[in-house]
């Protein structure tokens, strides 16, 4: 089956990778996915592979079965009024509030709510969750990422402090870089008196980021029953 895809956010840099893989011809299990409308704020572009781009206020330009969002917090907010379709919401630096309505506009359709959306980094929290309790070590959490990143520490960090919580670390520091272009590095450190582990986690193409949204858009586009989503479902890799 052919699915179309919509891009919210279509003019940043995911938005333009993603366009580029739809453009490609993405598919996944047997199913072919057409980027067929595609929504920005900012007026850089007036097209993107082909495809005009339009602001959020004008009319849509088809109908699509799932939209992938990569834009701000504001602009996802003022979307979900204006659709009524499955999305994949890859946005982060959410408040509890916007976080509220995103679970309510969940009651109604499904939503893939996805602060990283690499394979590897969500390996990476599904390990943290074997993580065993009362370790006699030390742990800090290190997050770095391109001087255009707003939100900090990041929303893939604030993940990984969610998962140590639930595991009895409560109280990690977190230490944010930004700087040039770096597309995403998280590194935990556990520290003793006489040895370290470091768990590192870095992005070296923001190609990572893109499959795994569409990964997830494939993944959303046949759930027939509202909900909130995770990549790990996704993936197959929720415990």
């Amino acid at each position: 089956m052919i699915y179309k895809v919509g891009l919210l956010g279509a003019s940043g840099r995911m938005g333009l990778q993603i366009a580029g893989l739809l453009q490609d011809g993405f598919s996944h299990d047997g199913d072919s996915f057409e980027l067929a409308d595609a929504v920005s704020g900012s007026g850089k572009l007036r097209s993107i592979e082909g495809i005009p781009v339009r602001k959020m206020e004008e009319p849509p330009r088809e109908p699509v079965h799932v939209w992938i969002d990569f834009s701000t917090p504001d602009a996802s907010m003022a979307f979900l009024d204006a659709i009524e379709t499955p999305i994949v919401i890859a946005t982060t630096g959410f408040s509890d509030s916007q976080l509220s309505k995103i679970k309510k506009y969940a009651d109604r359709f499904p939503v893939l709510l996805a602060p990283n959306t690499s394979p590897g980094m969500n390996l990476f929290l599904q390990w943290l969750e074997q993580l065993p309790e009362g370790l006699k070590f030390d742990l800090n959490l290190s997050e770095e990422h391109h001087v255009h990143k707003k939100d900090a520490p990041s929303g893939t960090a604030k993940s990984l402090l969610e998962v140590l919580e639930r595991r009895g670390y409560g109280e990690v520091p977190v230490q944010s870089v930004r700087a040039g272009g770096i597309r995403g590095v998280h590194t935990l450190k556990f520290a003793a008196a006489d040895e370290t582990i470091e768990i590192r986690h870095e992005a070296l193409d923001r190609k990572v980021f893109a499959e795994g949204a569409l990964i997830a858009a494939a993944f959303l586009v046949k759930q027939k029953k509202a909900g909130l989503y995770k990549m790990a479902d996704a993936l197959g890799t929720r415990n």
